[in-house]
């Protein structure tokens, strides 16, 4: 149950993380670095941001395989999880946007 636990946590870690360093860091230096070359710089990084927000969906696609199979696991094996239908809302949600995001947008 250790292990199962850790996995979510990590799965969890690695896509919150993720968001919040492409957000923060790697769009605000991709814009200033190329949208300094002007029009055809901003078309640039917007094309580069792009691609790596389509391979991080891909990243986050596996990051909620391993949250919402870890708490299904650990709801099948033992006892369920404190508050397990809401941790199971919430990832579904978390999932739905991230699909929406990536594929839609």
């Amino acid at each position: 149950m250790l292990a199962l636990r850790l996995a979510a946590v990590l799965g969890l870690a690695f896509w919150v993380g993720g968001l919040a360093a492409l957000g923060s860091i790697a769009a605000p230096a991709l814009f200033d670095v190329l949208g300094a070359a002007g029009p055809a710089g901003r078309a640039l990084a917007g094309a580069a941001f792009g691609e790596t927000l389509s391979r991080f969906h891909t990243a986050t696609y596996i990051c909620a395989a391993v949250i919402i199979g870890s708490l299904a696991v650990r709801g099948l094996l033992g006892p369920r999880p404190r508050f397990f239908s809401i941790r199971m809302l919430i990832s579904t949600l978390m999932v739905a946007a991230s699909a929406w995001s990536g594929l839609v947008l």
